[in-house]
């Protein structure tokens, strides 16, 4: 470090800094895989499975947890839940079992399912597990408060859920499933899965999570750490096309306020909704292709009254280069024939420049022939400089003209000006100006991102998902989604069982996630009622009833949610903790209003998108923000209109083990 810190590469032959990189990697491996002992110290194994091979007399005893190792012997004393062998544990019960390994499909017999509960290095609890012990299990754990982030679930992964995370039967995966199906646990879960299956080719820094919002990337932060991987690339969509794109772009966040809050303008509000179709997808790419096929718009190229070029040899050399290359590459290509016609000329235009500066300021001026050299190469730097702008100017091709003129086309006049007077880059334009320029090369494909998850994609436009099929153009998918809990009333719905055209061409495979799990029993009732969804296959944990409750005035409504914030503050009649407490309001500004209301004497914090996370105690958070995360209670300041059903939906089912929902008179 000291040799490296001081010196930098200079010192060392190229053969000494390649061992010690590697060295260096080593050391960072050995250090992740003691941190991992150091963990599995504490809670070495959760479960205990005997099998016995076929063909076999004698079974054997396969140790699960978090983690496995390798002893001093070379024995394995703990496999790791991602193995082969441990996928039994999830998918069967007593009797005949089977697991596939890299020799095939290995049959025998399950005789012993057990799991443990080991907390600091001392066993709690130990029981043989059957389907209904799971279950007990699994309830036990949500009955736990929730403190503000998203936990592993490597103990109770479910049958349906651990199939979804080992499905690698197509090169994009589609999970669908209703609120607390465990969507996003699974997609975490089987990025950790896929990161120990395929460890020579696919490392942390190949994988991405995009997800909905930088609150709900605060939330599930400590999941894919706790697995064991640390270094996950997370990011929201809009985030990362501003990085490319070299401009902040508008979030989904910012965008949804606009249209709950009333204030997106008709007319924007109109051509949004196109420019996310697949419709309009469609014409960009034919846009694309006609550029790369018949060249664009060239015009001549003249230096100092002399052309270099005609418009007509351009276009013809732009033609004469193979069609498979990018049209970026082809221009490119193209200014560097001009680059070299003026490194051509460099050396009689520099003498002509020293003639000149010697005309006007007379010989006596300069002290050496030196000096008027460098003076004359500054001139010529200021023509070339000019020459250059004017080239790219003319001849080289802008994406946002292009997309310019593709809205003057598609969509008149009107909407080119509109988006050429928009100061920051608008949510419905980041997605076609990726688009655009992916398909002209001038954005290369991310090729180091292998995978990617995409969490929440019902709100997704089918523009965007093209996007990013374009940007992560060898890299596999998950999508994780639900029509239930979509927000976007503004965007043609996506179907997410329908995605084999934005992704060829690769491969689609649908999982359905069929039973949820996060809510009582109560709570996922009146939740589905909301929007006729099916709850018949949810977990049977109950518990208070929902309480919905009618304000006639403003200060009835407050009233309300301090008794309910007061309640919530104390364990409800069966005893469940409430360390989390959610007031879910319509809009960021109806969050902010009844935060000041509340004023000092509630310690409730309020959650915008510039929060990245929260933690136990009560929260004010609007609804698309809400997307995704999970509370002990939650309270619904339900102002919403009768097509908005879905969002209510989101809101309710946020709660666990508690919800009061408040409404007007008129919404009944």
């Amino acid at each position: 470090e000291y040799i490296w810190e001081q010196h930098g590469h200079d010192v060392m032959p190229p053969e000494q800094l390649e061992e010690m990189h590697r060295q260096e990697n080593a050391y960072a491996a050995a250090a992740t895989e003691r941190e991992k002992l150091e963990e599995l110290y504490g809670s070495p194994y959760f479960a205990r499975i005997d099998f016995r091979e076929e063909g076999e007399i004698a079974g054997e005893q396969f140790y699960i947890g978090r983690y496995g190792f390798i002893d001093e012997d070379m024995e394995m004393p703990v496999y790791d839940w991602r193995s082969p062998v441990a996928s039994m544990f999830y998918d069967y019960e007593y009797g005949k079992a089977s697991y596939t390994c890299p020799a095939g499909v290995i049959n025998g017999v399950l005789s012993l399912k057990r799991q443990f509960i080991i907390e600091d290095g001392e066993l709690v609890s130990m029981f043989d597990s059957a389907l209904e012990i799971q279950d007990e299990i699994l309830k036990r754990m949500l009955s736990s408060g929730a403190d503000g982030k998203m936990k592993n679930i490597v103990t109770t992964i479910q049958r349906e859920q651990n199939k979804a995370i080992r499905d690698e039967s197509a090169d994009v995966l589609v999970v669908t499933g209703g609120a607390g199906s465990g969507k996003t646990s699974v997609a975490l879960h089987r990025i950790s899965y896929l990161l120990y299956r395929h460890k020579e080719t696919l490392a942390e820094e190949n994988v991405a999570v995009f997800s909905p919002s930088g609150t709900f990337l605060g939330y599930i932060q400590d999941v894919l750490p706790s697995l064991g991987e640390r270094n996950i690339r997370r990011t929201t969509f809009q985030r990362f096309a501003g990085q490319l794109l070299g401009k902040k772009a508008e979030s989904f966040f910012d965008y949804s306020e606009l249209c709950l809050g009333g204030h997106m303008p008709a007319r924007r509000a109109k051509y949004a909704r196109a420019k996310g179709s697949e419709k309009f997808a469609d014409f960009i790419s034919s846009r694309a292709k006609v550029i790369s096929e018949r060249g664009p718009h060239f015009s001549d190229v003249v230096f100092l009254g002399r052309t270099l070029f005609t418009a007509g040899e351009l276009e013809k050399a732009f033609l004469a280069q193979s069609a498979r290359l990018p049209v970026e590459e082809r221009m490119i290509r193209l200014r560097n024939m001009f680059y070299e016609k003026l490194a051509a000329i460099k050396p009689r235009r520099v003498e002509e420049l020293k003639k000149h500066l010697t005309q006007e300021k007379g010989e006596e001026y300069f002290l050496s022939a030196r000096e008027l050299t460098a003076e004359a190469r500054v001139a010529w730097t200021r023509e070339f400089k000019a020459a250059e702008n004017e080239y790219n100017k003319r001849n080289m091709i802008n994406a946002h003209a292009v997309y310019r003129r593709a809205l003057e086309e598609y969509f008149g006049k009107v909407a080119a000006e509109d988006f050429e007077a928009s100061a920051e880059l608008r949510y419905e334009d980041a997605a076609s100006l990726v688009a655009i320029k992916c398909l002209l090369g001038q954005i290369k494909p991310v090729d180091n991102i292998r995978h990617a998850v995409v969490d929440e994609a019902q709100d997704y436009t089918y523009m965007q998902l093209f996007a990013l099929s374009l940007l992560l153009r060898h890299a596999k998918f998950t999508v994780l989604g639900d029509a239930g809990q979509r927000v976007d009333a503004l965007s043609d719905p996506l179907d997410l069982n329908s995605l084999g055209g934005i992704f060829a061409p690769r491969s689609v495979g649908i999982r359905r996630l069929e039973k949820t799990y996060r809510s009582t029993l109560e709570i996922t009732r009146y939740s589905a009622s909301l929007i006729g969804a099916d709850c018949s296959d949810s977990i049977d944990r109950h518990g208070e009833k929902p309480r919905v409750l009618t304000a006639r005035s403003d200060a009835q409504r407050l009233d309300m949610i301090c008794s309910a914030l007061a309640e919530y503050s104390h364990p409800g009649q069966g005893g469940e903790p409430c360390s989390t407490t959610a007031v879910i309001t319509r809009t960021l500004a109806d969050a902010r209003r009844l935060r000041a209301a509340l004023g000092d004497e509630y310690k409730i914090s309020l959650i915008d998108d510039a929060d990245a996370s929260f933690g136990a105690g009560a929260v004010v958070i609007p609804a698309c923000l809400a997307k995704g995360l999970e509370f002990d209670s939650v309270i619904v300041d339900a102002n919403f209109g009768d097509n908005e059903r879905n969002l209510e939906y989101v809101c309710c089912t946020r709660a666990l083990h508690r919800l009061t929902v408040i409404k007007s008179p008129a919404q009944g």
